[in-house]
């Protein structure tokens, strides 16, 4: 996979996680704990594919998403959360925000096995 991918999530475990990821496969990646600083990056790179967790402090996945679908509609979208049942979560897929769906907890394989389809 040569696309680079912007993983954005709150929690330390989860980029270290990611970290480990694209290290392992040795992917061109960027990591951002917060929605805004993830907007700079987006408007500062050529971003292929965005993982986004749901629940982030700043706003949610599915808003930052939505920014991107419109923003920038050729990047890929995929929403990683463990509240894949929630009301705004099913939203987003349905309407397209999400182009899928990760759920949580995952392991390195299933995101490998995720992101294998946007190659």
């Amino acid at each position: 996979m040569s696309e680079s991918i912007l993983f954005v999530d709150d929690e330390d475990i989860m980029l270290n996680f990611y970290r480990t990821y694209a290290s392992s496969f040795n992917l061109h990646a960027y990591f951002e704990s917060e929605c805004k600083k993830a907007v700079t990056t987006l408007q500062e790179n050529k971003i292929d594919v965005i993982v986004a967790d749901h629940n982030m402090s700043d706003m949610t996945g599915t808003e930052l998403l939505a920014y991107v679908k419109l923003s920038f509609p050729g990047i890929k979208r995929i929403l990683a959360t463990g509240f894949e049942g929630s009301p705004e979560v099913v939203e987003a897929v349905q309407n397209g925000t999400v182009e899928h769906l990760l759920p949580k907890p995952f392991n390195l394989r299933d995101l490998f096995n995720v992101l294998d389809q946007y190659k």
